[in-house]
């Protein structure tokens, strides 16, 4: 800008001089390849960066030149792909007869009484549950737990029934269904479920009455299925005059009529045993009136 200013102050001296139009036409030629020049260079800076300078104005109302900033690339948005459900996969076979033995199971060797045979199949149940153990893996493992004549008779089980099968391959469903046929037969389930809708309290106290009650009643799944039937086997099997003090609560549950049920029973015991301590001062004067 100044050497513009300048070449215009000569471009006036030359006038003062009497120059004329050559000086103004030469003046002019000047201005205009300067003016290329500047649009050249400019152009060239265009090129440079993109966006020019912005002037911000700070808080005391000065401008100030900011840095251009390159333009930014548009990223077309994609939905995060969300990870895949956790898949349980069978582990070694040491690993996994490892993590089964390091909880206990029991083994079983057969014999003449269901109730073991019973108590076996829930136990293993019991660590299937507590191992997550895949369903490919529970009858090598319970088969693992086999003594005696449950070995052989499993042995036998693998030549015949299920021949050409691995122990990968049979379902735990077809597994109880012939253990149970040998160790714990129809029968036997049946009279378990006569015994439980023959159950009664009796003697016993309303705890040890529950504890049966609900131990027998897996073999009644028609009752164990209706909740309202379940309380109405349960109070019809207590003492007589527990069940004329619970049957008006009307419970909704099981638990409820024993709780229920078992403070009652300890309010009665508690007065029996009152009842018996003050008449045992009183029987020696009832005897000496009897013998005068």
């Amino acid at each position: 800008m100044p050497q513009a200013l300048k070449i215009s102050g000569m471009g006036d001296r030359r006038d003062w001089g009497g120059g004329g139009n050559d000086s103004e036409e030469s003046t002019q030629r000047m201005i205009e390849r300067i003016w290329e020049s500047l649009t050249d260079i400019r152009a060239r800076m265009d090129q440079q960066a993109s966006v020019p300078p912005v002037a911000v104005p700070p808080g005391d109302g000065e401008a100030v030149l900011v840095a251009p900033v390159p333009p930014r690339v548009e990223v077309p948005f994609a939905a995060p792909v969300p990870p895949p459900p956790p898949v349980l996969i069978a582990e070694e076979p040491v690993m996994q007869v490892e993590k089964f033995l390091r909880l206990q199971p029991p083994t079983y060797s057969g014999g003449l009484n269901p109730d073991t045979a019973e108590h076996w199949v829930h136990e293993i149940e019991r660590v299937f549950a507590t191992m997550r153990c895949p369903a490919a893996d529970r009858v090598v493992l319970a088969a693992y737990q086999l003594r005696g004549f449950a070995l052989e008779w499993w042995r036998l089980k693998m030549q015949t029934t299920f021949a050409g099968r691995t122990e990968e391959a049979i379902t735990w469903s077809e597994f109880l269904d012939v253990f149970n046929d040998t160790f714990f037969p129809i029968q036997v389930q049946q009279v378990k479920r006569e015994q439980f809708r023959t159950l009664q309290q009796g003697n016993s106290s309303v705890l040890e009455y529950q504890m049966r009650f609900m131990a027998l009643s897996r073999y009644a799944p028609y009752v164990v299925s209706d909740n309202n039937m379940m309380v109405e086997y349960f109070i019809r099997g207590l003492r007589v005059k527990l069940q004329d003090a619970i049957v008006p609560l009307m419970c909704k549950t099981v638990e409820e009529a024993a709780q229920r049920a078992a403070t009652l029973e300890r309010s009665i015991r508690t007065r029996q045993v009152g009842e018996s301590g003050s008449g045992s001062f009183r029987l020696p004067q009832q005897s000496v009136g009897a013998s005068k």
